[in-house]
């Protein structure tokens, strides 16, 4: 890593899907004092460390790039499509590996801005080999994982996918229940057992989707990372899911047999700060 970014802090939020995580990430996008690339989801670190889930996401950008560039008529145009260039560099990562990442913030953080970073939410399926591997490559790390009740944010993945025109939501519910592209995003015992044993607690913001889009939410998230806090704005939506449909009571009861360790931990872990509409 060259000197430039050495002194930097890196943001790296980490999960939860479906969690608020677009929601911040446009709020980074819109905040001086934070540089995050056009690129919401680099999906590098899920790509190599947890590649049972995840190793089809180098295999994605190359076939989005190869697209973009078809719509080109000369290279000239690339100077004008800073989007492509974060492909191209992505695409990298997918032969020359950590180099290839760190170099891609290398590339466009501005000198003058002092926290730079990402948001990839599958990066909550991480374990430590992983995790250690980022702290190496930026030391100065600040770590966003942000939370939603279980079984909402399983129901709300499944119609966002079910928006896409993929799949019936609650149709799909008990099947996918336990399927590990699913259930362990939903696994944030394991997310939180992991970061501690890499990360000091003190380099870590746990929040909650449930109580994120408030002005006191807001400043203490910016509090945690150093930056001043900028007024954001709590009317924008983002992969809003399928309409919901009710959950029968086999729905509900099996789930939460599903999650019941994930709600035992968070009790025990969090306390009285669970939001009430968690169903621990």
């Amino acid at each position: 890593m060259k000197n430039s970014l050495k002194d930097k802090i890196f943001i790296l939020g980490i999960g939860a899907q479906k969690a608020g995580t677009t929601w911040l990430y446009d709020y980074f996008r819109s905040h001086d004092e934070v540089f995050v690339p056009d690129m919401k989801e680099i999906h590098y670190f899920d790509q190599v460390y947890r590649p049972d889930l995840c190793s089809y996401f180098g295999g994605q950008f190359a076939a989005s790039l190869a697209k973009q560039l078809a719509t080109l008529t000369n290279e000239n145009q690339l100077k004008e499509r800073p989007d492509i260039a974060e492909l191209i560099d992505r695409v990298r990562m997918n032969d020359e590996g950590t180099p290839a990442y760190a170099d891609f913030f290398q590339k466009r953080v501005p000198a003058d801005t002092d926290f730079f970073g990402e948001i990839t939410p599958s990066y909550s399926l991480i374990r430590e080999t992983g995790l250690q591997a980022i702290k190496e490559l930026f030391p100065k790390i600040k770590i966003i994982f942000l939370m939603r009740d279980p079984i909402d944010r399983y129901h709300s993945a499944l119609r966002m996918y079910e928006r896409g025109g993929r799949i019936n939501a609650n149709h799909e519910f008990q099947r996918s229940l336990y399927e590990p592209f699913h259930y362990e995003r939903g696994r944030y015992d394991l997310t939180i057992s992991s970061v501690l044993k890499v990360f000091d607690e003190r380099e870590v913001f746990w929040g909650f989707y449930e109580t994120l889009f408030t002005e006191k939410e807001v400043r203490r998230l910016c509090d945690f990372l150093g930056i001043g806090y900028a007024e954001p704005d709590f009317s924008k939506q983002f992969n809003v899911g399928a309409p919901p449909r009710p959950l029968t009571e086999q729905d509900l009861q099996m789930a939460h047999e599903a999650y019941a360790p994930v709600y035992k931990f968070c009790k025990s872990f969090f306390g009285s700060d669970i939001p009430a509409s968690w169903r621990c």
